[in-house]
């Protein structure tokens, strides 16, 4: 299944000194069923963000994923998901003594096990791991994080 979300954007912050929003947006969703208990997805994305570094009004986020699900028992799925983003900020900032446009890189991976205790109830045990590389050092970490969550869905 393809899905396909795309249109233009106007985002008007009201303040004249600062750059608007006006642009296309979009994101595409590839799902392919290559088997009953096995599913891959791809997608690719482009949108805006409200920005909280500084005065800056928004960032946009280019990013790329994939991802599988395999279901080896009844209620029982391995799942596994990674992406790549880039966010570009609208506007030049001055930190640590350098004026440059803030440039972040993230990578994102995540896998773990979803038991389904009802068709709306998931308990969800995972690993996750994030990186975000930018080009102000200050912004630069690594995060491992070991989770156990519900997901109700109705």
């Amino acid at each position: 299944m393809l899905k396909i979300r795309l249109g233009p954007q106007l985002r008007n912050y009201e303040v004249p000194a600062k750059p608007d929003f006006r642009s296309w947006v979009g994101k595409i969703i590839l799902e392919y069923q290559a088997r009953k208990n096995f599913a891959l997805n791809l997608f690719f994305t482009r949108e805006p963000a409200e920005a909280t570094f500084g005065d800056v009004n928004f960032y946009k986020i280019h990013a790329v994923g994939a991802g599988f699900d395999y279901t080896f028992r009844p209620k029982w799925t391995l799942f596994g998901d990674a992406d790549y983003g880039r966010h570009n900020y609208a506007e030049r900032a001055t930190l640590g003594g350098q004026t440059l446009f803030r440039r972040d890189h993230l990578l994102h991976t995540a896998s773990g096990l979803r038991y389904r205790i009802h068709p709306s109830l998931e308990l969800e045990l995972a690993y996750e791991y994030f990186f975000r590389g930018s080009n102000f050092s200050e912004f630069e970490h690594i995060d491992n994080i070991f989770y156990l969550r519900s997901r109700l869905a109705y």
